[in-house]
């Protein structure tokens, strides 16, 4: 596996004690296709025959890298430092022991993109993720988008509670390059979570590419951490919101008139994807009890979580904890649901099982709905937890013909008057002229296109 004339790609895989995982995870990288592969394994002290295992790799390939360290240094930095004082790959994907790669052209394919590319930091594909809890295989939706500038996806990134335009990166499974992560300050810092500190940071350097094809599996065990305990929670804890600050900082410094929105967005987000995972797994909530409840409500206040970020207490609170209140009056009802957040005045007929909403509201995070009988009145809100979301504006990620698809990419900067944006439906236009690669997508460019009346207007 060794081509001189493609860059070298550096696979590093961190193992502790899942030997027969493991040797699913080397196989899938011995897989690929690539040419030009240093596979380095970093074994953290284990002691299941994982050791006995990486001698016969060792002898039968002659690309591969071995660590075995004395003791446990734990995870983030058993990669960290087997990714700082060995790898020497332009490069870089990590493999955690318990994921395996399922393309075998994945690392190709993606270092063609990057070496085509230069402003793209990361690449990543489909992933298959395998539910301990329920012995399923299951995918996010994934959209057509492919080229999407750095700023646009972490703005519009999903997180479990906050779906978005963008699937969410799951773990790892992305190439970067060398060249990113010495440039991410919080890579080597945030030892809590690194795949954390590359996805929130490396779109402050440049763009993500997502190949139409299945990376690899990923795969969630039952919801407990083994190692969690009520102490290293709130140490986790303070630590994210550090991160936040940080991360905060860093997209302040690039575009401060959005300062606000940083402020208000990133810690939220970073919330949904760090913290709420580390509470949701420590007190054990996929199943939930009103002792586990008792004791979630006991740790945030013994913490007092609510003084540490007063909205992300807010959101974590109403994610996390369920509520439900029910008032019946002889036939009638007045409910409140606190996860749908549903209000209503419900007439209950209970010999025929039958329910009629006679008046309520309905109230999300950005609108509240209201009705009284066959009347509805639907008025739009400020997000409660975060400012509005700004306008990113289009501009052509590659050339296109007048009448072809439009392909685009958005960032914050706006360079025409009617240009579009992301508030804009851009598949309800087609180009009326050639337009090229990274010329901004205007309403002058472009013919907006009414669906419905299949007429042009």
């Amino acid at each position: 596996m060794n081509d001189n004339n493609i860059p070298l790609v550096s696979i590093i895989i961190t193992t502790y004690n899942r030997k027969t995982m493991f040797k699913e995870a080397i196989d899938s990288v011995l897989n690929q296709d690539y040419q030009n592969l240093e596979i380095i394994v970093a074994n953290n002290a284990s002691t299941d025959g994982t050791d006995g295992l990486m001698k016969k790799y060792i002898e039968k390939y002659k690309n591969i890298i071995y660590i075995k360290r004395e003791k446990n240094i734990g995870a983030h930095a058993n990669g960290y430092r087997a990714y700082k004082e060995v790898s020497k790959g332009k490069y870089i994907f990590f493999l955690c022991d318990d994921d395996y790669l399922i393309s075998p052209t994945f690392i190709t394919n993606a270092v063609n993109i990057m070496e085509n590319n230069e402003n793209v930091v990361l690449v990543t594909g489909y992933v298959l993720m395998y539910f301990e809890d329920i012995n399923k295989y299951l995918t996010i939706p994934y959209n057509d988008d492919k080229l999407i500038s750095g700023i646009d996806y972490l703005i519009n990134q999903s997180t479990v509670t906050m779906p978005n335009k963008y699937p969410e990166i799951i773990s790892l499974f992305f190439l970067t390059s060398r060249e990113c992560i010495e440039n991410n300050k919080l890579f080597s810092t945030f030892k809590e979570s690194g795949d954390l500190a590359i996805r929130f940071y490396a779109p402050s350097l440049g763009d993500i590419y997502f190949l139409p094809e299945f990376v690899g599996c990923y795969r969630l065990h039952n919801a407990v951490r083994e190692t969690s305990n009520i102490d290293s929670l709130y140490n986790d804890y303070c630590r994210a919101i550090e991160f936040a600050d940080d991360i905060v900082e860093r997209y302040t410094s690039l575009y401060p008139q959005y300062q606000y929105f940083w402020k208000s967005y990133i810690p939220l987000k970073i919330a949904d994807a760090f913290i709420r995972d580390r509470i949701f797994k420590t007190f054990g909530l996929s199943h939930y009890t009103n002792e586990k409840v008792k004791k979630l409500k006991e740790f945030f206040k013994k913490y007092n979580i609510k003084k540490l970020h007063y909205k992300i207490y807010q959101y974590l609170y109403s994610v996390l904890i369920p509520s439900k209140m029910r008032i019946v009056f002889a036939i009638f009802a007045f409910e409140y649901v606190r996860r749908s957040y549903i209000y209503a005045a419900i007439l209950r007929i209970g010999f025929l099982n039958f329910d009629s909403a006679l008046f309520g509201f309905v109230y999300s995070e950005d609108w509240l709905r209201i009705w009284i009988l066959f009347f509805n009145l639907k008025i739009r809100l400020k997000n409660k937890y975060h400012a509005e979301i700004p306008k990113l504006y289009a501009y052509a990620s590659n050339d296109i013909l007048k009448d072809g698809k439009i392909e685009a990419y958005y960032t914050l900067n706006k360079s025409k008057e009617d240009q579009i944006s992301s508030y804009d439906n851009i598949i309800e236009f087609i180009p009326n002229s050639n337009i090229s690669k990274g010329e901004p997508i205007t309403k002058t460019n472009t013919t907006k296109i009414n669906k419905i009346k299949n007429k042009v207007y």
